[in-house]
C-alpha cells in the first residue's frame, strides 16, 4: 500500500473515532424504540384479607406491593394500575385507601374511571431511576361467585397481577388470609395458574391451610408464587367455599326497582302500537272506492303524473314521469348526447314552450329550470345541482298538499292523531331508558338487552309509521286511483287485447279496424301511447312500453317531435337518463341537508380467568 493511501485511512479512522466518540452519548441517552413501557417488576407481593360484611356480603382488602426497576435515563416518572371495576358481572366498588412508597411515606396519585377499570396513575414531578417501590391499598367487595349457578359451591378466583402489562415479572406471590367466620367455610381446594390468559400451567408455588384449620374457626392463610411471567402472564388464584358463605347480590330482572316499570311500559307500549296499527286501517283509513278496476287508456281528467305518483304511493317516480308529460305535451324537447359520461346515456332537456301553462306543469318546469323560464333554457340529466335538488323536493312536498286541495286526500282527528304518537314516542323514549338502566346494572344480558333495544325501535318504526303522516284518500282519490289501475291494465294488456278495448264502445272507438283510415289510426295511436308513457314509467313498465312505441312510430313512418337524436327513439334510454338524473338530485338532497363458566379451586380452572388482576403500565 502507498503511503498517501495509508494516510488516508489514517485520516478516515481517525474522522469515524471522532463521529462515534460524538455520538455516544445520544446513542445512550436515546435508546432506539424507548417508551415509558420499556421496565420491568422484580417482584409484586400481594396481601389479601377476606372477610364478611355486616349483611353478609365478601369484602376484601388487598395490599399490593409492586418493586419497578426503571432505567437510568430520564424515561418514567412513575406507574399507572388498573383495578378492574366488576368481577363475573357484579360490581366491586373498588376504594383506594393508600398509596405509599416502601418506607410508608404516601406517594400522589390520581384516579379515573373509563367504565372497565379505576386508573390509578401514581407519578411524581421528576423522573424515576432505578427500584422504586409501590404500595396499594384498597377494599373491594362482592368478590365471590358462584360457578356452578346460584346455591352452589362459592368461589373466591383472582387474577393476582392480571394480564395486562407489557412488563415482565421476576416473582409474583399472593398471600390469602381469611378471617374466622370464612375459614369455617373453606371447603380446602384451591388451585393456582401462571402464563397467558387460558394457560392451565400450574403455578411454582402452592402452600394451604393445614388440613386441620379447614372448616376450623381458626384464621387460615394460603400463599402462591409465580416466578419469571413475561409481559401479559399472570399468576391466579382460587379458593372454594361452601354454598351460602357470603351473600352474593341479587341479579335476576325482578330484583332490579325499575323491573315492574320497565315490564309495565313494554306492554303499553305494544298495546297501544297496535292500536295505531288498527286505527290507521280504520279511523284513518282509505275510502273504498268502487272496488272495481276497469281498463282505461288514458289518466283521470285534468291529472298530472306528480299528483297520480302521490295517489298510488309511487312519489320516487313521478319527477322522470312529470318530465315525460311534459316532452309529449310539447313544453320541453328532449335532445340525446353525442357522448355519454362514465357509460350512461344522458340527455338534455329544452324548454321549448311555456304557451298556456298549467299549474301542475309551472310548477315542474320551475323546479327543473329555476324561477326565470326562458325559452331555449337548456340543463343537462347527468348534472348535479344542489338548488335544482331542493327544489325538486319541495316540488314532491307541494304535490302533497295539492291532493288535499283537490279533494283526493284529506286530514281528520288531528288532535287524536298526534296524542297516539306523542305518547308512543314517549313511552317508547322512557322504555328504552329504563331498559338501558337494567341493562347496564347486569340485570339483564346483553343479547336480552340488544333484543330490548330492537323491540323498542320496531314498535316506535311501526307506530310512526302508521300515524306519522296520515292523508287517507277521500272518495273522489279512491276512483281516480281505481283509475289509474285502469291505466295500469291497459298498459300491461297483450297488443291485440289493447287494440280490441280501443275498438270497443268502453274505447269510443278510437280505432277503426281497416279501410282507408288504417294511416290515420296509427297517428291517433301514436298520440295515444304516447300519452299513456309518462304513467308507463310511473308504473314501473317503461321497458315494455317502448317496445310497443317503437312499433307504432314504424307503423305510423313517424318519430316523436319532441325528442331530438342520433337516431330511432329509444325510450328506454331516455327513462335511464331521467331516472340518473333524480339520483343526482337525490345524492344531492343527501348531501344537504371478562368471565368464566368453569371453577378454578378444583382444578378447571385457567390463568386469566378470574376476576381482578386488571394490568398496568408506566408514566
Amino acid at each position: 500500500m502507498t503511503p498517501v493511501g495509508t494516510r488516508w485511512i489514517a485520516v478516515l479512522s481517525l474522522a469515524l473515532g471522532i463521529a462515534t466518540v460524538g455520538l455516544a452519548p445520544a446513542l445512550v441517552t436515546s435508546p432506539a424504540g424507548a417508551s415509558v413501557e420499556d421496565f420491568s417488576f422484580q417482584a409484586m407481593s400481594v396481601n389479601y384479607e377476606l372477610s364478611r360484611g355486616s349483611d353478609g356480603e365478601a369484602l376484601l382488602t388487598t395490599r399490593e406491593r409492586l418493586e419497578a426497576v426503571f432505567p437510568q435515563e430520564d424515561q418514567n416518572r412513575g406507574i399507572v394500575r388498573a383495578i378492574p371495576l366488576s368481577i363475573f358481572g357484579l360490581s366491586t366498588s373498588p376504594m383506594i385507601l393508600a398509596v405509599t412508597d416502601g418506607n410508608g411515606s404516601a406517594r400522589a396519585f390520581e384516579t379515573s374511571d373509563d367504565g372497565d377499570f379505576l386508573i390509578v396513575t401514581i407519578a411524581s414531578d421528576s423522573f424515576v431511576h432505578g427500584v422504586q417501590v409501590y404500595d396499594i391499598t384498597y377494599t373491594q367487595t362482592n368478590v365471590v361467585s358462584e360457578p356452578a349457578g346460584p346455591g352452589g359451591l362459592q368461589e373466591l378466583y383472582l387474577d393476582v397481577n392480571g394480564s395486562g402489562w407489557s412488563q415482565q415479572f421476576g416473582v409474583v406471590t399472593a398471600t390469602v388470609n381469611l378471617s374466622p367466620e370464612v375459614a369455617s367455610a373453606f371447603t380446602g381446594e384451591a388451585a393456582c395458574y401462571k402464563g397467558l390468559a387460558g394457560s392451565t400451567s400450574t403455578c411454582d408455588r402452592l402452600e394451604t391451610p393445614a388440613e386441620a384449620t379447614v372448616g376450623s374457626s381458626d384464621s387460615a392463610t394460603l400463599t402462591a408464587e409465580a416466578q419469571n411471567l413475561f409481559a401479559g402472564e399472570t399468576l391466579t388464584i382460587a379458593l372454594g367455599f361452601a354454598p351460602q358463605t357470603f351473600v352474593l347480590p341479587d341479579m335476576s330482572f325482578w330484583a332490579h326497582p325499575l323491573a315492574w316499570l320497565f315490564v309495565t311500559l313494554s306492554s303499553l307500549l305494544v298495546v297501544l302500537t297496535l292500536a295505531c296499527i288498527v286505527l290507521r286501517f280504520t279511523v284513518w283509513g282509505n275510502a273504498p272506492g268502487r272496488g272495481i278496476v276497469i281498463a282505461q287508456y288514458e289518466e283521470p281528467e285534468g291529472m298530472f303524473p306528480l299528483v297520480a305518483g302521490n295517489l298510488i304511493a309511487r312519489t320516487n317516480r313521478a319527477i322522470p314521469a312529470a318530465l315525460m308529460a311534459l316532452a309529449v305535451r310539447g313544453r320541453i324537447a328532449v335532445y340525446e348526447q353525442q357522448r355519454a359520461r362514465r357509460g350512461q346515456v344522458g340527455f338534455d332537456l329544452e324548454l321549448v314552450s311555456t304557451s298556456r301553462l298549467e299549474p301542475e306543469e309551472a310548477r315542474t318546469l320551475h323546479a327543473i329550470f329555476g324561477s326565470d323560464l326562458a325559452v331555449g333554457t337548456r340543463v343537462n340529466t347527468q348534472e348535479r345541482s344542489a338548488p335544482r335538488a331542493v327544489r325538486m323536493r319541495r316540488l314532491i312536498s307541494a304535490t302533497a298538499s295539492e291532493t288535499e286541495l283537490l279533494g283526493f286526500r284529506t286530514r281528520s282527528r288531528e288532535g287524536l292523531r298526534r296524542t297516539l304518537l306523542g305518547a308512543s314516542i314517549a313511552l317508547a323514549a322512557v322504555t328504552f331508558v329504563s331498559g338501558l338502566i337494567i341493562t347496564t346494572g347486569g340485570h339483564i344480558d346483553l343479547a336480552s338487552g340488544l333484543m330490548t333495544f330492537v323491540g323498542t325501535l320496531a314498535a316506535t318504526i311501526a307506530a310512526v309509521s302508521a300515524l306519522g303522516r296520515v292523508r287517507p284518500l277521500t272518495q273522489s282519490g279512491a276512483l281516480a286511483r281505481e283509475h289509474l289501475r285502469g291505466l295500469k291494465l291497459f298498459i300491461r294488456l297483450a297488443e291485440a287485447d289493447r287494440i280490441a278495448f280501443l275498438q270497443s264502445p268502453k274505447g269510443a272507438q278510437r280505432l277503426s279496424v281497416s279501410g282507408s283510415g288504417a294511416k290515420a289510426d296509427a297517428a291517433k295511436l301514436v298520440r295515444i301511447y304516447e300519452r299513456a308513457l309518462p304513467y308507463a314509467m310511473l308504473f314501473g313498465f317503461e321497458k315494455e312500453w317502448a317496445k310497443v312505441l317503437a312499433t307504432v312510430y314504424d307503423q305510423a313512418s313517424d318519430d316523436p317531435t319532441w325528442f331530438i337524436g342520433s337516431g330511432q327513439f329509444n325510450a328506454v334510454a331516455f327513462s335511464v337518463g331521467l331516472n340518473s338524473f333524480v339520483a343526482s338530485a337525490g345524492a344531492a338532497w343527501a348531501y344537504s341537508d371478562a368471565s368464566s363458566s368453569n371453577a378454578g379451586s378444583s382444578g378447571g380452572g385457567s390463568a386469566g380467568g378470574g376476576g381482578g388482576g386488571g394490568g398496568g403500565g408506566g408514566v
